[in-house]
This record gives C-alpha cells, sequence and structure tokens, in this order.
C-alpha cells in the first residue's frame, strides 16, 4: 500500500505535533519563553503558554480555566489570597516549577499531588498547619520550600521517599528538632534548612 504525498505529510505533522505536545523544553529553552502576565491573553494560544505569572494579582481562587494550559511548566501564583484551587489545576501536569508563596492556604491543595513532574514547589508564608503523607507522591521534586508557616510535625516516613530532594526549608515552624534531626539522617542529601 503507498501513500500519497498529502497523506505522508499529514501524519508526520501529527506525529510531530503530539511529539511536542509531550515533550518538555529544557531550563534553556523555558528561559527563553514568554512569560504571560494575564490569564485570558494565554487562553488565547494555551499550547503556546509555558509560562504564566498571576502574582500580586488579588486573587481569591484560581479560574477553572487554567487547566487549559497543559504545556505549562513554570506557574507562579504568588502574593494573593488563595485558599485552594480548582479541580481542573491538576491537568497541568507538565508543571515543574510552582510558586505558591504568600497565600492563605491552610492545607496542601490535593490538585497538587497530580503535578507528578514537579521539581520545585514554594508554599512559603502561608498558613499550612501539617504536611501530608501523599507529599510522597511528588517523586520528582528537589526543592521544597515551606517556611513561615504553622507546621508543628514532619512526616518523615513520607518525606523520606522524595529520593531527589536537595532542598528543604522549614525554618520558622514549630518543628520539634528531633524531627528534624532524624529526617536528617533519612535525607542526608538533603540541605534542610530549619
Amino acid at each position: 500500500m503507498q501513500f500519497g504525498l498529502p497523506i505522508t505529510l499529514f501524519i508526520f505533522g501529527f506525529l510531530e505535533s503530539t511529539f511536542a505536545q509531550n515533550d518538555f523544553l529544557s531550563k534553556t529553552e523555558l528561559a527563553k519563553q514568554k512569560e504571560f502576565l494575564d490569564l485570558k491573553e494565554a487562553l488565547k494560544k494555551p499550547a503556546k503558554v509555558f509560562k504564566l505569572s498571576l502574582w500580586d494579582m488579588q486573587l481569591t481562587e484560581v479560574p477553572t480555566t487554567i487547566g487549559k494550559l497543559t504545556n505549562i511548566q513554570q506557574l507562579r501564583i504568588s502574593h494573593n489570597q488563595l485558599k485552594n484551587l480548582p479541580s481542573t489545576f491538576a491537568q497541568l501536569t507538565k508543571v515543574q516549577r510552582l510558586n505558591m508563596e504568600h497565600n492563605s492556604f491552610s492545607e496542601f491543595p490535593k490538585e497538587l499531588f497530580a503535578l507528578k513532574n514537579l521539581e520545585r514547589l514554594d508554599m512559603h508564608k502561608n498558613k499550612l498547619t501539617a504536611i501530608p503523607n501523599e507529599i510522597a507522591q511528588l517523586t520528582q521534586l528537589e526543592e521544597l520550600d515551606l517556611h513561615a508557616n504553622q507546621i508543628s510535625n514532619l512526616p518523615i516516613e513520607a518525606l523520606a521517599q522524595l529520593n531527589k530532594l536537595t532542598y528543604l526549608n522549614i525554618a520558622e515552624n514549630p518543628i520539634p528538632k528531633e524531627q528534624v534531626i532524624e529526617l536528617q539522617k533519612r535525607l542526608p542529601n538533603t540541605k534542610i534548612n530549619f
């Protein structure tokens, strides 16, 4: 069976498009990408959005339409008044860097645990009281910043499963020093700021 040139080009284009949709930009390529500062503008070409900053916009909720930005790798929703995330946030599975500091989260939004490619999570200066055991699902996590919250207990078994974790900031939390020492033993290659 022979295929004509138009069909071959169509198949090649489809495969190329599919590959591009499943691929990640390198850190160098990502640095060259435009950082969108407005969700409405970003939604005009959602497949071309790799970085989005909704920093200091007085947001009390993240619009559900954010789930359409499935290629996003870097997201800043810092310095707002957020307490939770929409269920569509879990569709942002390519996010590698997520800044959520200076908000009003009192617990980890469950949608975070769908972000299997997350490498850096910053949730400092929120109102977190605990780190859930589900944190162990974020197996690609390299940096976790939770300083200046209200966390009083460490889920040592769960955190110890984060083999790629190189930096953990838990300063300014009422965590017993003994727990930090135990966690450092379990994660000897992780710099823990306490």
